[in-house]
């Protein structure tokens, strides 16, 4: 057996939140919650940006065993439960405090409301997105697969200024950095 890792457990209600290191050392938090029957999982940095997220058909607490199972040699230490966090100011009253939507409802792109000015925004990180556009090439036309291959950059900048809009008609800021 190798060293342990701590892995700090905090249950709120319907939801698990779990901060440890991943295999590379650096610090990550994974959540587990449950939403509209299923368990939705999202995988965070440690600064609260988005890199992964998904369902799982297995009951909440299955779920949770099973990732702490496949860290080997890790220490469950309990915790008091605290929402995850977004480390950048709030797009419209520059506030410090965002935290990610929760409304039972799944958005590929992860919605944040601002804890003071209660004013909801987005943060797409470029790590996030570039592991959409991979895992889905299936919905690109083949002339855009093409513009992807020449230049990644110009087509996730494009991408990115094409979601901007989207969300800016429906009123919705952009939260702003990576």
């Amino acid at each position: 057996m190798g060293i342990e890792r701590p892995v700090y457990v905090s249950h709120g209600s319907g939801i698990y939140r779990l901060d440890y290191k991943d295999e590379k050392g650096n610090d990550a938090i994974r959540t587990y919650e449950e939403s509209n029957g299923h368990v939705v999982y999202v995988q965070y940095e440690k600064d609260g940006s988005v890199v992964d997220q998904g369902f799982t058909e297995r009951p909440l607490d299955d779920s949770v065993k099973e990732f702490l199972l496949s860290l080997q040699d890790y220490k469950e230490i309990a915790a008091d439960y605290k929402e995850v966090t977004l480390q950048r100011k709030c797009p419209k009253c520059n506030s410090g405090s965002l935290t990610r939507i929760r409304e039972g409802s799944f958005s590929i792109v992860p919605m944040y409301i601002c804890n003071a000015c209660k004013t909801k925004s987005y943060h797409l990180s470029n790590a996030y997105l570039k592991k959409l556009v991979y895992e889905h090439m299936s919905l690109f036309e083949s002339n855009e697969k093409e513009e992807l291959v020449q230049d990644e950059e110009k087509f996730m900048a494009e991408l990115k200024d094409y979601i901007l809009k989207i969300y800016a008609a429906k009123k919705i800021m952009k939260i702003e950095g990576d």
